[in-house]
């Protein structure tokens, strides 16, 4: 749209078309994330299909690490609930996962094989203080969970794809859990079988 700037109603619809473009770009990016993560993917239905594209060079939205921890939806199905039945969930801790961290925390080198331009065995010194660091506080919201929810039992430590823990908890501690300073979301851990191999 072409407006005389002496318009003062072109001017106003102009501005108001321009300030939708990011939030058309933030409904996109949430269509995308929902869609995958609709789709259940297995060891048995994942193929490599070669090198990706990085974000950068895909869709022009920078969005902040504040910003993507808040994309990070929790599951509906659990919220709410106030049965006691034991529910296995993943639950995202406020840090980034080893495999991804950018290096933003002063004195941590980055870890990410994209931003270091090394592989994680190739970064063990960065990768290892990441870890310390991340576990460090892994630990104190962990602590912070026993004394909270003592029917939660943490099963593993997901810090190098995730950045979070698996855990078993009575279903109706679901917003008891979310309450606690450095949980970002809580979702289903459910165990997929893997598709039977496609015969050749």
């Amino acid at each position: 749209m072409i407006a005389d700037p002496s318009d003062h109603n072109a001017a106003t619809t102009l501005r108001s078309e321009q300030s939708l473009g990011p939030l058309v770009l933030g409904a996109l990016a949430l269509v995308a994330i929902a869609t995958v993560a609709a789709s259940p993917a297995t060891a048995g239905n994942l193929a490599v299909s070669g090198p990706q594209p990085r974000q950068e060079e895909t869709i022009g939205l920078q969005m902040s690490k504040a910003q993507f921890r808040r994309l990070v939806q929790s599951d509906p199905a659990l919220l709410g609930r106030s049965d006691a039945t034991p529910v296995d969930v993943l639950v995202k801790l406020d840090y980034d996962p080893v495999a991804t961290y950018e290096g933003d925390v002063p004195g941590l080198a980055a870890t990410s094989p994209s931003t270091s331009g090394k592989k994680l065995t190739e970064n063990k010194a960065a990768v290892d203080a990441y870890t310390t660091y991340v576990a460090a506080r892994e630990s104190g919201v962990v602590a912070q969970i026993r004394e909270k929810i003592p029917a939660a039992t943490v099963r593993q430590s997901l810090r190098l794809a995730y950045g979070g823990v698996s855990m078993t908890l009575p279903a109706n501690k679901v917003g008891d859990l979310l309450s606690i300073e450095g949980v970002v979301a809580v979702q289903q851990d459910s165990r997929e079988k893997p598709l039977p191999a496609v015969p050749k």
